[in-house]
Formats: C-alpha cells, sequence, structure tokens
C-alpha cells in the first residue's frame, strides 16, 4: 500500500516588521523598566519645578506691585493731612525743625494757631484751646495731631492767652496732656498695631519763615515739612528674617492764611 506524503502548505505568512531586541523584549514583557520609571519621573519633576518657580515668581512680582502701591497710597494720605491741618492755620507760633530720618534729638513739630472759636470781639492774641500741635513719636512711628474739637470759653484751661512772651518750649511739651485735646494720627500705625502692614513715619522735618514772635510785619508764615516713611516689603526670595526696607521722602511747603498783621 502506497503512503502518501503529507501536503505541503505553501500559504504566506502575514508581514512582520523587524524589531530590534528591546522592542521585541518589551513587547513580550509588556510594560517598563524600572530604569525607565525612574527617568520619567525625574523629567516630570524638573518641569513641576521649573512650572513652581515660574508661578512663584509671577506671585512675588505682585505682591510687590501690591506693596509698592500701598506704600504710595498711605504716604500720600499722610501728605494730604498734614498739608490740609496746615492750610487752615492762622499763625505758627512754635516748631521744632526736627529731621526726615528721626535722628534730631528733639522729633519735628509744628505749635499752631487753628482757629479763632474762643475769640470775642477783635482777634487779639490766641488761647490755648485755640491751638493745634502737630508732633512726630518716634516711639509708635507715626505723626500726631493734637486739636480741640469743643471750644469752650467756660474751660479756663482753654482760655489760656498766649503771647509773644509765652515760654512757647514749655508750652508744647505740656500741651499733649491737655484734657480737652483729641490725638489724631496722620501717618503711621497710630494705635493700630504695628505690624508691618502699615507705612511708618520715620521722621518729620520742619521749617518756618517768618513765625510768630520772631516775624515782623505782616508778611504770611511759609511752612516748608518733609515727611520720612519706611516700612518692610517682607520675604526676600521666601528667606525668612531677610526683609527689604522701602524709605521715601515727601517735601512740601504751604502758606499760611494768617491775619492781616502779626498777634502783639
Amino acid at each position: 500500500m502506497a503512503t502518501q506524503s503529507p501536503a505541503i502548505s505553501h500559504a504566506r505568512k502575514p508581514f512582520q516588521p523587524y524589531l530590534s531586541f528591546p522592542e521585541r523584549l518589551r513587547r513580550r514583557r509588556g510594560g517598563f523598566l524600572l530604569v525607565e520609571l525612574i527617568i520619567g519621573l525625574v523629567i516630570v519633576a524638573l518641569v513641576m519645578l521649573g512650572a513652581a518657580a515660574i508661578m512663584g515668581a509671577v506671585a512675588q512680582g505682585w505682591n510687590d506691585q501690591d506693596v509698592t502701591r500701598s506704600t504710595q497710597v498711605q504716604a500720600n494720605q499722610t501728605y494730604v493731612r498734614v498739608q490740609n491741618a496746615l492750610q487752615g492755620a492762622k499763625y505758627a507760633c512754635y516748631y521744632a525743625a526736627g529731621d526726615v530720618n528721626g535722628n534730631s534729638a528733639q522729633p519735628g513739630c509744628i505749635f499752631f494757631w487753628q482757629n479763632y472759636k474762643l475769640q470775642s470781639g477783635a482777634i487779639l492774641d490766641p488761647y490755648l484751646g485755640e491751638m493745634a500741635l502737630i508732633q512726630y513719636d518716634p516711639s509708635t512711628n507715626s505723626l500726631w495731631l493734637y486739636q480741640n474739637p469743643s471750644a469752650s470759653s467756660s474751660d479756663p484751661n482753654q482760655m489760656q492767652v498766649l503771647t509773644s512772651q509765652s515760654n512757647f518750649a514749655t508750652i508744647v511739651s505740656q500741651f499733649p496732656q491737655q484734657s480737652f485735646l483729641q490725638k489724631q494720627a496722620l501717618g503711621g500705625p497710630g494705635i493700630q498695631p504695628n505690624d508691618g502692614t502699615r507705612l511708618q513715619v520715620k521722621g518729620f522735618q520742619v521749617f518756618v519763615n517768618p513765625y510768630w514772635p520772631s516775624a515782623a510785619g505782616a508778611q504770611l508764615p511759609v511752612v516748608e515739612f518733609a515727611i520720612g516713611f519706611k516700612q518692610n516689603d517682607g520675604l526676600i526670595r521666601g528667606i525668612k528674617g531677610m526683609e527689604l526696607a522701602t524709605s521715601l521722602v515727601l517735601y512740601n511747603s504751604t502758606t499760611l492764611r494768617g491775619p492781616a498783621t502779626q498777634p502783639q
């Protein structure tokens, strides 16, 4: 009996592209090598660090702009308050020059005749209750205005008469303790906590020419003043305890709208 030889198949195998050994190994394994995973994680970490650095720089830029705007706003508010207080003054009776950096032995101040509320008839000499004082206080880094909100002719303290012979240095040193006065912060933290968010006043310098009692004739006094400010801007590059201090000085002058002739 004749044996049959097996049939030979001539069907062509499907085309298989050439694969390198690592590719064939990966297909056979179906995953990633540990080294490949580590490299991928390192790349992702580098990208995230770069993105974080960019976002941090943007945030710091916004913060710097906010601090700058806040500094300018607070400085301008102080400037306007001092200007308004002096523009309504009748005469400057005493001043201590001071210094914009707060280095003078006596803080800068100006003692002026604020109003005529206690006068009756002809205006002669000022009463203590008509006076006001702008004074720098280095202990609070603030510029203060002391004024009388309620003039009363029945108060003997308010009715003290001031003349060119008065000892104004002594009067000014005792003036803030008068019970009829109201204390207002023109600049600086004032009575608020000095937590670094408020612009601090570091000095007040003033000059009056001429001023009573040394003035002669009917010339109206010109008051020149300068206010020094400082503020800590916060952290530098995220280093705790390292702060950047901002300092600026504003200058101005004003002519008092005093009486036609100086007090006697």
